[in-house]
């Protein structure tokens, strides 16, 4: 096994989302999303996620987040 030396951020939703439009994220109150981004500069407040295979936006000031080391599995 080996390790890496960073950290994804993961976050909770506390509510349920229903995307208006088709780069906004769906999902449902108590889902965790893996962030992407936080910065995305043309969206200021918006993070891109990941869902399920499935990636889009929503505003980050909603969620409770939290930090997980990552790790990697032997190949």
């Amino acid at each position: 096994m080996t390790s890496c030396n960073f950290f994804k951020l993961l976050a909770k939703a506390i509510y349920d989302n229903i995307a208006e439009s088709t780069d906004e994220l769906a999902f449902r109150k108590g889902d965790i999303l893996t962030v992407i981004e936080t910065d995305t500069s043309d969206l200021k407040g918006w993070w891109l996620c990941q869902l399920r295979g499935r990636q889009g936006f929503h505003y980050g000031v909603w969620w409770l987040g939290k930090r997980e080391n990552c790790f990697a599995l032997a190949e």
